[in-house]
């Protein structure tokens, strides 16, 4: 609470009305908080206090209650903050809120202040100049640097690929291309020109390849053919049809022979005479094969009686 002049003349008429020495002692420790300013303080590493207000702190680092403290600190002692102004640490420590220890500034300012401690300045080994980079660990201050750095006075060759002449880096005179489109073209093509010829194990098909050690079959499609039709991946099932039995993969649910057995398995099934059922939901009738008997008619009684359990 501020001092004001209602405040004087408000402690003035008290102090004609007192009748005793207790009332006006009263009256002087009064005097005493409201003119004496409050102060910050410090409860934890985590929590801080003024004016009555508790401040704790959040990820960034700074106090907030949900306001910011340093924020309110200033407006306390000199008024609102303007808009685009914030209010900077001088010392860059958020547990220091003292009102000396606070700055205001513009946003461009406050931006630039904080860039320079957090990029520190390195001397460009070519030309000698001193710079800040937000990037990784940089070396020069600029492209044309760069380029100075890696003029050397190798020979010019001829790109392999393409056929363009180049000058070789500094620490890379033995490249014979002259970019890394054309580097992966030439890898390409090397890996081309030492494939050697095979034939695949399962459909006989030549085909080119520098794999190690030399491939078997051609695709993938051939190597699951062929992982297919080794003995230990098959067994012998009867078809409940006709009662012939077959080779079928282990890890298959082929159960019939063939097509033919499969449509007659079906046409047997419907063929069935079908069996009436009530509904145990909407408890309505309806008829299935006695191999298909359910509770439920649709599947949506299924899911409404669910629901209701």
């Amino acid at each position: 609470m501020k001092f004001t002049p209602e405040v004087v003349a408000a402690l003035a008429v008290l102090r004609e009305h007192a009748e005793n020495d207790f009332e006006r002692h009263r009256l002087d420790v009064l005097e005493r908080d409201l003119t004496t300013p409050p102060t910050v303080e410090i409860i934890s590493d985590t929590h801080q206090r003024f004016d009555g207000t508790n401040y704790y702190i959040n990820k960034s680092g700074h106090y907030t209650s949900p306001k910011s403290l340093h924020r309110d600190i200033w407006a306390y002692y000199h008024g609102e903050i303007p808009q685009n102004y914030v209010i900077h640490h001088i010392d860059h420590n958020p547990n220091n809120n003292n009102i000396k220890n606070l700055q205001l500034l513009t946003l461009n300012e406050h931006i630039h202040i904080h860039k320079a401690n957090i990029y520190p300045e390195k001397i460009c080994p070519v030309c000698g100049k001193t710079f800040k980079s937000n990037r990784n660990n940089p070396i020069y201050c600029s492209r044309s640097c760069v380029n100075i750095h890696m003029t050397t006075d190798n020979p010019p060759k001829k790109c392999i690929i393409c056929g363009k002449t180049f000058i070789p880096p500094k620490h890379h005179k033995d490249t014979q291309t002259c970019s890394p489109s054309c580097s992966a073209k030439s890898a390409w093509l090397l890996k081309k020109a030492n494939a050697k010829e095979y034939i695949c194990e399962v459909c006989g098909n030549h085909f080119l390849s520098s794999a190690t050690p030399p491939p078997r079959f051609c695709s993938k499609k051939c190597q699951m053919r062929n992982a297919r039709s080794q003995e230990s991946h098959q067994e012998i099932r009867k078809c409940p049809v006709c009662g012939d039995t077959f080779l079928a993969d282990k890890y298959s649910t082929k159960k019939y022979c063939s097509s033919r057995c499969f449509s007659k398995f079906i046409s047997a099934r419907r063929s069935k005479p079908k069996v009436k059922h009530i509904c145990e939901y909407c408890k309505k009738e309806f008829f299935t094969v006695p191999s298909r008997a359910g509770k439920y008619c649709s599947v949506k009684c299924y899911r409404e009686a669910k629901r209701k359990k």
